[in-house]
């Protein structure tokens, strides 16, 4: 139906059914067509649910999927500059976010603020979004999995970026800040830890409530 920066709205119909919706006009408060589909997927159990019958109101249908929270996931940081940060961490959803950037925002150049855990295959993620962004910034997070900045340089020469490395995700948010243009949008992904440490340092830098995280040394 439609979507902003806050959520997108979307009427489910039935399977094998167009004419009268299931449930019209939900609002929820994430974006991606990813989150459709897990949207769709939830509501799909609750109609096995009541099949067996267990009683679940409409009501509580739309309430539920309005007031979800998931922090980290499409998340619009800031609209001056555009900041937006999201966990993706595998090659599927790295290009299904690419994929969504367009649909639901509108922005000029893409920046990247880039990190990864030495597990997840970096060099994958990277033939993934590296096509796709303007200007790079390479970095690692403090997590001791993390894939080292150093690596990750040498990753995307070796696809033919001449990306610019940080030795942290401080730093490597400030490079884009200073490079970003109008209309530009800056995008932290290839990890859950660099997504929370930009949501941290952003918090600090434009004086907002920090984010909870785990104390030092629990990993």
């Amino acid at each position: 139906l439609g979507s902003d920066e806050q959520g997108q709205r979307v009427t489910i119909y039935r399977k094998g059914s167009s004419r009268r919706p299931e449930y019209p006009d939900l609002f929820l408060p994430l974006l991606g067509a990813f989150q459709l589909e897990n949207a769709c997927t939830a509501i799909a159990t609750i109609e096995v649910l009541k099949e067996q019958g267990l009683p679940v109101p409409e009501d509580a249908v739309r309430s539920g999927l309005s007031s979800v929270q998931w922090p980290g996931r499409l998340q619009v940081l800031a609209r001056n500059p555009l900041l937006v940060v999201d966990g993706a961490h595998n090659a599927y959803s790295l290009t299904q976010l690419i994929k969504s950037l367009p649909a639901y925002l509108d922005y000029q150049r893409l920046l990247l603020v880039f990190g990864a855990g030495r597990a997840h295959q970096p060099e994958g993620l990277l033939q993934v979004l590296l096509p796709a962004v303007d200007q790079a910034f390479l970095t690692q997070a403090r997590h001791p999995k993390a894939e080292s900045v150093a690596n990750l340089v040498a990753i995307a020469q070796r696809q033919g970026t001449a990306a610019e490395g940080y030795p942290s995700s401080q730093e490597a948010l400030q490079g884009a800040l200073a490079a970003a243009r109008p209309g530009d949008l800056i995008l932290a992904t290839g990890s859950l830890f660099l997504v929370a440490e930009i949501m941290s340092e952003w918090a600090a830098l434009s004086g907002d409530e920090p984010y909870p995280s785990d104390p030092p040394g629990v990993y």
